[in-house]
């Protein structure tokens, strides 16, 4: 019986954990991502999990210190898809920097 409820518990926690995986659609590739304006990557991937992203894009580049959040490059390395999550590792905002 234990070990039944620990299956049943696990199940649901996976459930969860991946309940928003329609946050962040598959086709938003970095390939994608050098067409999209900021104001429609923010709203696309608003409420998605950190988890999520690095599935579809792979691990970042580097991780924001101090905060929760990563940094995605692409296009070359000439920009950079910043992305801030909240404690649970939730998007909250996205910002493009198109370096110099």
């Amino acid at each position: 019986m234990k070990r039944l409820t620990e299956i049943v518990f696990s199940c649901i926690c996976a459930a969860a954990g991946y309940a928003g995986a329609e946050n962040i659609p598959k086709f938003i590739g970095i390939s994608r991502i050098e067409r999209m304006s900021e104001e429609n990557l923010s709203r696309a991937l608003r409420g998605a999990r950190r988890e999520q992203l690095v599935d579809v894009w792979g691990e970042p580049d580097y991780h924001l210190s101090g905060l929760f959040g990563d940094i995605f490059s692409f296009g070359g390395g000439r920009k950079s898809l910043v992305v801030c999550y909240n404690a649970d590792g939730v998007v909250e905002t996205v910002r493009v920097d198109e370096g110099k």
